[in-house]
């Protein structure tokens, strides 16, 4: 059975197995359900450019997805995820060249209600805004162990917020992404409000690494600025001055391992950067480790 059909023949509330296997095509959820995969693949959703992986259109449900890869998804707007409205849990997820040349979010668009990401890695996304991820409108997100890497946009490369976002990222690691096109704006993350809208980007225990050590790790554009706030983070040298609690500046001397790009060196001085108690409790890394260790936590989504 495929599993579009698995989804609309599930009751409101109920578990679905998403079975392991590559599955071509596309999948949209319009109700509460929470989608349970085998892990990230293993249950492999590969678009093939024919639209987004997965398209959360659920007012008033709860939709939470687990254990998969979303492989090349193509879309207006969100390449890899879609989420229009509801409420939107994505865990242990890869999402992995993701295309939205028109709007934005090559790996993400979220505007729905709220969204809780929790050990998503998004990679190789390509966008007009958010090339990882666009959070637009009012929607809510906090991304837990996330990492935002390799993708590419003309504005945010990493991460776009616009409009009123409100995106809290804590132990996340947004790094070595790029601008594109001729005038790119914010290698890693751009935000901008307008006259009546202020977005508000927090960083929590996280690390910010441009390839250029001149680049802005964050990047406010326009008239109309957001609200940022910074605690115990890993920041480039290019934001030195920046406000903020217990901020660290350099370079995070990643150590590449198994497939993870932005894992940490023993040197790292993102090692025992963060502080342990903002670090939500049990809290596990994108290779299964306690990122909290007693008194200590490192920053970013790994833990050394």
């Amino acid at each position: 059975m495929e599993l579009q059909a698995l989804v609309d023949g599930a009751p409101e509330g109920a578990t679905v197995a998403l079975p392991p296997g590559t599955w071509k095509g596309t999948l949209l959820v319009t109700k509460g359900l929470t989608l349970q995969g085998a892990g990230p693949g293993k249950t492999v959703i590969d678009a093939q450019g024919l639209g987004p992986c997965l398209l959360v259109d659920a007012p008033g449900a709860q939709v939470k997805v687990t254990g998969v890869s979303l492989l090349n998804g193509s879309s207006p707007r969100g390449g890899g995820v879609c989420f229009q409205a509801g409420t939107l849990r994505l865990e242990d997820a890869a999402v992995e060249g993701g295309a939205c040349q028109m709007y934005g979010g090559g790996g993400l668009l979220l505007s729905g209600q709220k969204a809780l990401l929790v050990r998503v890695s998004v990679t190789r996304g390509v966008g007009g805004q958010g090339g990882g991820m666009l959070v637009d409108g009012e929607c809510e997100v906090e991304a837990q162990a996330c990492v935002f890497t390799r993708n590419a946009a003309e504005v945010g490369g990493g991460i776009r917020l616009v409009e009123a976002a409100q995106v809290r990222l804590v132990h996340c690691t947004v790094a070595g992404n790029q601008g594109r096109g001729r005038t790119p704006a914010g290698p890693e993350v751009a935000l901008s409000g307008s006259s009546s809208r202020v977005p508000a980007l927090e960083l929590v225990n996280s690390v910010v690494a441009p390839t250029g050590a001149a680049a802005p790790g964050v990047l406010q554009l326009g008239a109309f600025p957001g609200v940022v706030r910074l605690s115990h983070c890993l920041l480039p040298a290019s934001m030195q001055g920046a406000e903020g609690t217990v901020l660290r500046f350099g370079n995070p001397e990643f150590m590449p391992s198994g497939g993870h790009r932005c894992a940490l060196g023993p040197t790292s001085p993102a090692a025992a950067a963060a502080d342990p108690f903002r670090t939500p409790e049990g809290l596990l890394d994108l290779r299964g480790r306690p990122l909290r260790r007693g008194d200590e936590a490192d920053a970013g989504a790994y833990a050394v």
